[in-house]
């Protein structure tokens, strides 16, 4: 069942790690303290998570945080 609260996270990083291996992006989830503790609380609930994406200027960067948005229950924005 989805908790009715919607969470907004901003942060000075997003909760994934997109790296750039020769013309691929690749995505992992962050390691970081904050990222870890914080994933927890999403589940149930709808939100955004805005914050660094570790890239920049990437027309395939819309895309990729789409997939990773839809393979959670909250959306991700880069800064």
């Amino acid at each position: 069942m989805m908790n009715a609260t919607r969470l907004i996270n901003v942060s000075n990083r997003l909760p994934i790690v997109i790296d750039k291996d020769g013309e691929d992006l690749k995505l992992q989830r962050a390691s970081g303290g904050l990222a870890t503790a914080v994933e927890a609380m999403w589940k149930g609930r709808a939100g955004i998570w805005v914050g660094w994406s570790g890239i920049d200027d990437d027309p395939r960067l819309p895309e990729v945080l789409a997939q990773a948005s839809r393979e959670r229950q909250y959306q991700m924005r880069s800064v």
